[in-house]
C-alpha cells in the first residue's frame, strides 16, 4: 500500500522474502545501501552490512516462486546482491502478461539492474511474455551451473511482446552452464567478460 511511483527504496543488511511487486506501480528504485552487492551472511546467519536478497528461511521456501516478480515499468534495482536456493525459479523474474497493456496487465519493460550480483540454483534473470528494453549494467552473473540453469533466459511460448532493444554490458559472467539464452531482437550485448566452461 506504501509503494508509489518514483518512489526509492533503500535495503540494508539481509532480506528473507519472496515479493511480487504490485500492477501499475512503475518507476520505483529499489537502491542495496551497502558499498558493494556481498554476501552479507555467515552460515545463514546475518553478519552486518550489505543489501543481501536471499531465498526466506527453511520451511518457508518455495522451489517454483523467484525471489522477485517484477510487474511495473521502469523499475530499477541496484547495488543488490540476490541468491535464491528455488531449484525451479529465478531469483528475478520480468512479467509480461494479458496484452502488455500497463496498469491492467504486467508489464516489466524498461527495468534495469545496476552493478548487481546474482547466484542460486536455477537462473538469474528471467523474461516471460517478452517485455522490451531491459538494461543490464555492470552486474557479475556466478554459479548458475546446474542442469538447465541459465544467467539470463527467456521463456520461450510466452510472447506478449518481443524482447525489443535489450542492452547487456559491463558485466561478468562465471562459471555458469549457459550465460544468455534468450530471443532477444536488436539487442546491445558489449563490454562483457563471459567465462568458459
Amino acid at each position: 500500500r506504501v509503494l508509489r511511483p518514483g518512489l526509492v527504496i533503500g535495503l540494508q543488511g539481509v532480506l528473507r522474502e519472496e515479493y511480487a511487486f504490485p500492477l501499475g506501480v512503475n518507476d520505483l528504485t529499489v537502491v542495496g545501501v551497502g558499498g558493494q552487492p556481498s554476501q552479507a551472511t555467515t552460515s545463514g546467519v546475518p553478519n552486518g552490512g550489505g543489501a543481501t536478497w536471499i531465498t526466506p528461511s527453511a520451511g518457508a521456501t518455495s522451489t517454483t516462486t523467484p525471489l522477485v516478480i517484477v510487474k511495473g515499468q521502469a523499475t530499477t534495482f541496484q547495488n543488490i546482491y540476490f541468491s535464491s536456493t528455488a531449484t525451479a525459479a529465478p531469483c528475478v523474474q520480468l512479467l509480461m502478461d494479458g496484452g502488455g497493456d500497463p496498469p491492467v496487465d504486467a508489464s516489466a519493460e524498461h527495468c534495469a539492474f545496476v552493478n548487481c550480483y546474482f547466484t542460486g540454483a536455477d537462473d538469474g534473470i528471467t523474461a516471460s511474455g517478452g517485455p522490451n528494453f531491459v538494461t543490464i549494467d555492470g552486474c557479475t552473473f556466478l554459479n548458475f551451473n546446474g542442469t538447465g540453469d541459465i544467467a539470463i533466459a527467456s521463456i520461450t511460448g510466452a510472447g506478449v511482446h518481443s524482447l525489443q532493444g535489450w542492452t547487456i554490458k559491463n558485466c561478468e559472467f562465471r562459471g555458469n552452464t549457459r550465460h544468455i539464452q534468450a530471443a532477444l531482437t536488436g539487442a546491445s550485448i558489449h563490454h562483457n567478460h563471459f567465462t568458459y566452461i
